[in-house]
């Protein structure tokens, strides 16, 4: 389940915006730099191609209500950034996730959306918690989060994997912030 949920969210840089299919050279361009694929928990391949971001794109298109928008400014899409309401008995949860391209990083256009996004998330009547996880050597990502006001709850041990660097599982911090 996940809720209604807006159409754009406004932004200092632009906006929280539904993906188009014209986003998706910005997708690929940004989502094939290293930097960024390697700290992505899902299958997220490399080299990441024009046709990977097409393909995610449709995905997203998919879905009824989307659970991922666009970071865009007036001139591109510089990131992604999503949230998934829980279920069973997680169901007054949502989860968080984003990635930035890396001509982005340390403007704190991250921390803004995430900031927006955990408001907007917040005001739903059925979302208690919100949360994140993010690797245990993604120090950006934990500021990230710690700017947006949420708490790190601990260490999720051996929690996710990151195919990109390695097999097994790894270590992850949880984050979350509630109302």
């Amino acid at each position: 389940m996940n809720p209604s949920v807006p159409a754009e969210l406004p932004t200092s840089f632009g906006a929280l915006r539904p993906f188009v299919a014209s986003d998706a050279r910005a997708i690929a361009r940004h989502a094939a730099n290293r930097r960024i694929w390697e700290n992505m928990a899902d299958a997220f391949p490399h080299p990441y191609r024009l046709e990977d971001a097409e393909a995610f794109l449709a995905r997203n298109a998919a879905e009824d209500p989307p659970t991922s928008w666009a970071l865009a400014t007036p001139d591109e899409v510089i990131g992604a950034i999503g949230i998934v309401q829980g279920s069973d008995i997680h169901w007054l949860s949502a989860e968080l996730g984003y990635w930035l391209g890396e001509p982005f990083w340390g403007r704190g256009y991250m921390t803004e959306a995430v900031n927006a996004l955990i408001a907007w998330a917040l005001k739903q009547q059925d979302i208690y918690r919100v949360w994140a996880v993010c690797d245990v050597d993604n120090k950006a990502s934990a500021r990230v989060m710690e700017k947006a006001g949420m708490q790190r709850e601990g260490v999720l041990t051996r929690w996710s994997v990151h195919p990109n660097l390695s097999p097994e599982p790894r270590d992850s911090y949880c984050y979350s912030i509630t109302k």
